[in-house]
């Protein structure tokens, strides 16, 4: 198999016996990613109502969990075994649970929004997802992975939950708002390619922001259980 080479972006693998293990510490910061989407996950089954605006959401941290899993382990720790575009199947699971969070804002939107509208946004997610996994498997290029996930926070969940914050006052809402600013942040280290050293890169640093991304969409999650909860009390 051909060797990869090396970059300062890239980290010198480690080896337990025979068994190497390419991008140590990005694979681990990766499976970090997943372990916070994962309980996130575990924790809204546990105290969230099943609808589909929850379904929605949970299907964002389950999908997210296995996109950064398949990615740290595939994408990073030994790609050296597959060729590059089995980067795919993480990228293209992480697309989905993005995917997911816009329809999750849809569906909360639809209440407060006149039905050509919801037809619309639905219909408009649903060719973004398909039109966006076609250019990301015929081009291989983790930037458009990027671009979609920026349309999906910053067009879609942005306006939605503003408008239905502005609508409900729903403290869920500021929370996923909250997310947008710090997952903007897990993007500038991609983008500058800004590293501390060899063994903290700009994969790294993302992943530990991308960390606190889930952190507060998760909170954001619950307050919009406890919100829709308390106003079917008063209805």
């Amino acid at each position: 198999m051909e060797e990869t080479p090396f970059t300062f972006l890239s980290q010198p693998d480690i080896y337990f016996g025979s068994l190497r293990i390419a991008e140590p510490v990005t694979t681990l910061t990766g499976l970090l990613v997943a372990c916070f989407s994962i309980i996130a996950w575990f924790k809204l089954g546990a105290c969230v109502r099943e609808d589909a605006v929850n379904r929605y959401l949970r299907s964002f941290f389950l999908l997210m969990a296995l996109g950064t899993a398949i990615g740290g382990v595939i994408g990073h720790a030994f790609l050296y075994l597959f060729p590059i575009y089995w980067k795919l199947p993480g990228w293209v699971i992480s697309m989905l649970g993005v995917s997911a969070l816009e329809h999750a804002a849809i569906l909360q939107a639809k209440p407060y929004m006149r039905p050509h509208w919801n037809r619309f946004l639905r219909w408009a997610c649903a060719f973004e997802i398909v039109f966006f996994i076609g250019l990301v498997c015929w081009f291989v290029d983790f930037r458009l992975v990027e671009l979609q996930a920026a349309i999906g926070f910053l067009v879609v969940m942005g306006i939605l939950q503003a408008f239905v914050y502005q609508r409900t006052r729903n403290e869920g809402s500021l929370w996923l708002l909250g997310a947008i600013p710090i997952a903007v942040m897990a993007v500038i280290p991609h983008v500058f390619k800004i590293s501390i050293s060899v063994w903290f890169n700009h994969f790294d640093l993302g992943h530990l922001v991308m960390c606190a991304v889930v952190f507060v969409l998760w909170k954001g999650a619950e307050g919009i259980k406890l919100h829709r909860e308390a106003s079917e009390l008063k209805a």
